[in-house]
């Protein structure tokens, strides 16, 4: 495997600046070396020395955008690697609040949209088993398309606070959670026919939505790098997933056992095929429904549940500061 030995810059730098796009850019060439014929340009482009991806040019608002290599004709172990520090097109760029002062976090957007996921189900719209005429539940089991609600938090950082994503992330929130959507102005209408006459006025009023304790899950996170007009600074985003009820798993009561009175005391029996309509006394081949005391339900009982709350809780305060 070929080794890498220097690279070197050459002194031929071209800019452009366009002005239909609105951007500007340079391009910069390096030309590395290496110590056998078997180097490859993808070699050159991570080789020791060359710009990487998103570094600045300077004091410049350019940004490396593109790296691409060639190797010189005649030379197996010569490659002129192209780097291309390039601006934001003006049409794409954002103009976003400038930092407040003392502010770890601004220029704040909350959206939203919808996730489907499949669930089985084992009971109908009364709540009553979907069974067999057996009354075994029916198999395989029906599925049915939900959907949560998934909440989009982006802000503009200095100062990524990584910890508590870490700490967060996979969790639900401990407490409930506003946050605003966003801010409007009401025009209350004057009353030109007034005596004097009054004219229009204004006042502020905020958006918001709460969302209940143990109701939000920080799914998943990102970010990058973007340009403020000024510098660069990270853009997060941060994926959480709404389930109105909460992160808890509904589970149907079943099980190949009844819970029998045997003089006084409950034991477990086996549930027979003639506990279901059947005509012997052998054990079922399928789990039954069971009532909360472990009772054999009867056809048409509302099937009985089992809670469990598989998704940790903790606080969002640190993870979520300035913004809620």
């Amino acid at each position: 495997m070929a080794t890498w030995i220097k690279t070197d810059p050459i002194r031929d730098r071209t800019a452009e600046e366009d002005f239909n796009g609105g951007t500007a850019s340079e391009i910069q060439h390096y030309r590395v070396f290496f110590d056998g014929a078997d180097a490859n340009a993808a070699d050159a482009v991570y080789a020791p020395g060359i710009p990487v991806k998103g570094q600045r040019l300077g004091t410049t608002a350019c940004y490396v955008s593109r790296r691409s290599a060639r190797q010189i004709d005649g030379e197996s172990n010569v490659f002129i690697v192209e780097i291309t520090y390039s601006t934001i097109p003006a049409q794409q760029q954002q103009k976003p609040e400038p930092r407040p002062a003392n502010a770890t976090k601004w220029n704040i957007d909350v959206s939203g949209s919808s996730v489907a996921w499949q669930e089985e189900i084992h009971e109908d719209r009364d709540g009553k088993p979907i069974t067999n005429v057996n009354s075994e539940p029916v198999q395989p089991a029906l599925t049915c398309t939900e959907t949560d609600e998934q909440i989009n938090v982006s802000f503009n950082t200095v100062e990524p606070d990584f910890q508590s994503i870490d700490e967060c992330r996979g969790k639900c929130n401990d407490a409930p959670i506003t946050l605003t959507l966003t801010t409007y102005k009401v025009t209350i209408p004057g009353d030109p026919n007034a005596d004097p006459p009054t004219p229009d006025t204004y006042k502020t009023q905020t958006a918001t939505i709460t969302y209940p304790a143990e109701s939000l899950k920080l799914d998943s996170t990102s970010w990058s790098q973007v340009y403020d007009g000024t510098d660069k600074v990270m853009k997060m985003n941060l994926v959480f997933l709404y389930k109105s009820d909460g992160w808890v798993e509904h589970v149907p009561n079943m099980s190949y056992y009844k819970r029998v009175d045997a003089g006084g005391s409950d034991k477990l029996a086996p549930i027979t095929e003639k506990d279901i309509g059947g005509r012997t006394d052998n054990p079922v081949s399928q789990a039954q429904y069971i009532g909360g005391n472990g009772e054999l339900l009867k056809p048409g009982d509302k099937i009985y549940k089992l809670d469990f709350y598989t998704v940790y809780k903790t606080s969002f305060a640190t993870l979520l500061s300035e913004i809620i």
